[in-house]
């Protein structure tokens, strides 16, 4: 493939995984449940819960 890399679509999701915080486990959660929102439901709404997973997801146990 050829062009210009493209930013990841979860940008504070995949700074996280990149730090060893969060597993593909959590990172497959947070997909998940964005896939099954309603397209109605703008990004800034999309966003709360993300960064609520975020802050939370290291506590839960952690799969790759």
């Amino acid at each position: 493939m050829t062009g210009e890399p493209l930013p990841p679509r979860l940008e504070a999701t995949a700074a996280a995984q990149h730090a060893g915080e969060i597993g593909a486990g959590h990172v497959g959660v947070i997909r998940k449940f964005i896939e099954q929102l309603p397209c109605w439901v703008d990004g800034a709404t999309q966003e709360r819960p993300r960064a609520n997973w975020l802050v939370r997801a290291p506590s839960f146990a952690r799969t790759n």
